[in-house]
């Protein structure tokens, strides 16, 4: 611990990166516009995949990372496949951040 008791981390080794925050954000709107198509509440899907609703809407928001296993869940709750998820990001390696639209990295922030 520092003298101020904060941890020291390295540059470039921030607690979320940018990148990984627009990929969450961005699932995040992309189980919303899926489960509003379909009609569906956050309690509805919250029940579907064993959480409660406040638990969706954290995953909607980009609050908190969906994890493989859930995404998984929520997937074969909205009867889509894992990767109607990522649909609209630029394959890893082949785009930057700064090709992101403005409002999706306005919402990683």
């Amino acid at each position: 611990m520092r003298p101020d008791n904060t941890k020291h981390r390295p540059p470039g080794r921030q607690r979320k990166s940018l990148t990984s925050r627009i990929i969450v954000a961005h699932v995040g709107q992309r189980i919303r516009l899926l489960r509003k198509q379909l009609g569906m509440s956050q309690t509805d899907l919250g029940e579907r995949i064993g959480v409660r609703f406040q638990q969706v809407q954290k995953y909607e928001n980009g609050a908190d990372r969906v994890s493989a296993s859930t995404l998984y869940e929520i997937a074969c709750a909205l009867g889509a496949p894992v990767t109607f998820f990522f649909e609209g990001l630029p394959p890893p390696g082949t785009a930057a951040i700064a090709d992101l639209s403005p409002a999706m990295r306005r919402r990683a922030d």
